[in-house]
């Protein structure tokens, strides 16, 4: 559904919207996919292998849950979309835009070249969440109790 709304916008003459917009407004799963395939590639893999290094899978690593990994990407999202819109309008370079966002892809694929590294920063950047209560009782992360 989002990759059909960002080519109808892109693509139909009543809504004159630039497709470097529509990148900035799917940040996540566009930059995702480009720097797995190119990992992939690099160590001689297929780049349609199926593996659990998709940053949904890292972020739950980290210990976010499901939903809180769907607002966090989703907010990155629109934040994105939002700046990049502004930018725009401001009569930003193209060109820097988006060599802003093959920026953010060299980052995200050097970040996540080691696990440690990208652990230490989903988890720096986690919001704390509370312990999950069952029955009422706060139950400890560690234990399960």
């Amino acid at each position: 559904m989002m990759a059909w709304m960002t080519f109808r916008l892109t693509q139909t003459p009543s809504h004159p919207v630039t497709p470097l917009l529509a990148l900035w407004l799917l940040p996540i799963p566009i930059m995702d996919c480009l720097v797995l395939m190119a990992r992939r590639l690099k160590l001689g893999q297929s780049p349609f292998r199926a593996d659990h290094n998709h940053i949904h899978h890292l972020m739950m690593e980290a210990g976010f849950t499901p939903t809180r990994v769907a607002l966090t990407l989703a907010a990155f999202s629109c934040a994105s979309g939002l700046l990049i819109a502004l930018a725009l309008r401001a009569h930003w370079s193209h060109n820097l835009l988006l060599g802003a966002f093959f920026l953010m892809c060299v980052v995200w694929y050097w970040l996540t070249g080691r696990r440690a590294r990208v652990m230490a920063f989903l988890g720096a950047s986690k919001v704390n969440e509370p312990a999950p209560e069952i029955n009422g009782k706060v139950m400890s992360q560690e234990s399960g109790r």
